[in-house]
């Protein structure tokens, strides 16, 4: 055993509460004195240690005091931008609609921290993409193309992808182009795409591109000839980005 796993386990030893075992990990991981794995492996031996040495009677709560602490901090934040963004639907007022540096660090600094409570990640990560502020726009297309794209080993986040694609407010040219190469022959589809992913993925934007056609539809039937102009022209644009993104499939 390593001089620093002696200490690392010590350390723990002499915290007696679990949330400040689990306080301890998440700073190590953070600062990289531990991997990934070394923190799974901490957690999974604190838990069993836990479990095992509990009586009937004795409150288990705070072995998973930790990570639903951290669930509600980010389910705070997303009910926050979803409210935002809804108000910005209403009113279509940018200026109420600008986040503050405060929000872009706490974004930044919950992509970066909590990677693992993946479902909220995975929410915020949407909301980011939709949101009326394009440092926040470009914060979560950086964060998705780094982490939930993984060219290298042509893998990608399978619970992401079919998260964002089956949401009936997705943007599709955002999502269409994170997933694309563009190559001197032209877009090809990433790599990362081309295996399981992209069978499961097909139905998903078949459907979205149906919801589209509706949506042209109704362009078509506005009644303001500038606005039908409008809506008809950014419809029509997002059905031939579909055709076109669906012949790479």
């Amino acid at each position: 055993m390593s001089t620093l796993k002696r200490w690392q386990n010590e350390k723990l030893g002499q915290e007696e509460s679990l949330s400040r075992k689990f306080s301890l990990l998440e700073s190590w991981l953070s600062e990289g004195q531990i991997t990934s794995e070394q923190y799974n492996s901490y957690i999974r031996k604190i838990i069993n240690r836990a479990m095992k040495s509990i009586k009937p009677y004795v409150d288990v709560n705070d072995v998973c005091f930790y990570r639903t602490a951290t669930e509600a901090k980010l389910q705070s934040f997303l009910e926050l931008l979803q409210r935002k963004l809804n108000h910005y639907l209403d009113t279509r007022d940018e200026l109420l609609a600008k986040l503050s540096e405060g929000h872009l660090i706490m974004f930044r600094e919950y992509m970066e921290e909590y990677p693992y409570v993946r479902s909220k990640i995975n929410r915020l990560l949407i909301i980011g993409l939709r949101y009326p502020d394009k440092r926040l726009n470009k914060l979560a297309e950086e964060y998705i193309l780094k982490f939930k794209i993984h060219d290298q080993i042509n893998q990608a986040d399978f619970a992401f992808w079919i998260m964002l694609w089956d949401d009936g407010n997705i943007v599709p040219l955002n999502a269409i182009r994170l997933m694309l190469n563009e190559t001197e022959n032209g877009f090809e589809l990433k790599p990362c795409f081309n295996g399981l992913l992209k069978y499961e993925l097909k139905p998903l934007i078949e459907f979205q591109m149906e919801k589209e056609k509706i949506r042209l539809q109704w362009a078509e039937s506005l009644k303001d000839e500038a606005k039908r102009k409008i809506e008809i022209t950014r419809k029509q644009r997002r059905l031939d980005a579909f055709e076109c993104f669906l012949k790479l499939f």
